[in-house]
């Protein structure tokens, strides 16, 4: 394929704006809209390297989708699913960040939507389809 399809490039942008933000709270940049993993008050550096870790992989996975390998597609699918469970845990420990769970939801209502997995994987349209009868 030679052009990107419009969910493609919606998850591209959505997941490297969660990246550059993870990334800038990483390296400690304050005021910004968005926050990190949770930090543990006996393990602040650990947040920071979760931070960056979430960041360089969520980086990979939007050039796996750009390439439209698979593994991009589940990498990316992997590290939204941890970003909510980490923002759920935030939620509930009273400092909720709306904007990066709202950049989740829609990377997830992207990745899921139907011509995004056909790009990356020729098999869903044989799974989606009623049986032969």
């Amino acid at each position: 394929m030679s052009r990107w399809s419009f969910g493609i490039l919606a998850v591209a942008v959505l997941r490297l704006i969660d990246a550059g933000g993870r990334f800038a709270v990483a390296i400690g940049v304050h005021g910004l809209p968005v926050t990190g993993v949770p930090i543990i008050s006996a393990l602040p550096d650990a947040a920071r390297v979760a931070d960056l870790a979430l960041a360089g992989l969520t980086v990979v996975g939007v050039v796996g989708l750009l390439l439209y390998q698979r593994w991009g597609w589940v990498l990316s699918m992997v590290i939204v699913g941890v970003e909510l469970a980490l923002g759920l845990i935030r939620v509930w420990a009273g400092s909720p960040d709306y904007l990066t769970l709202a950049i989740l939801v829609v990377s997830t209502f992207y990745l899921n939507q139907r011509s995004v997995r056909a790009i990356v994987n020729e098999d869903v349209a044989d799974h989606d389809a009623p049986p032969d009868l």
